[in-house]
């Protein structure tokens, strides 16, 4: 789902909400979620789509022990006897 930025005009808030794409003019008809003023919210700068965006999607680094299983499969498995692509 693409991520839509949101500013109200009055108080200069601005926020980033996730919707499928037949909503993505709803925010623009409820009131800010900051000052509560109706018909001041716009929608503006959309976002490219997120996909697989590891930060997004709240993935963190590979543990350690994640880590060091690669690194004993790197040694047993010479570079030129692998296929990495």
């Amino acid at each position: 789902m693409p991520i839509y930025d949101f500013l109200c005009e009055k108080c200069k808030h601005t926020w980033e909400k996730q919707l499928i794409m037949a909503d993505r003019e709803k925010p623009t008809t409820e009131p800010c979620p900051q000052c509560g003023e109706r018909d001041t919210v716009h929608q503006y700068l959309p976002h490219a789509a997120a996909i697989g965006d590891p930060v997004r999607l709240g993935i963190k680094k590979p543990s350690g022990l994640f880590r060091e299983l690669q690194s004993k499969i790197a040694q047993n498995h010479p570079k030129h006897e692998m296929n990495v692509r």
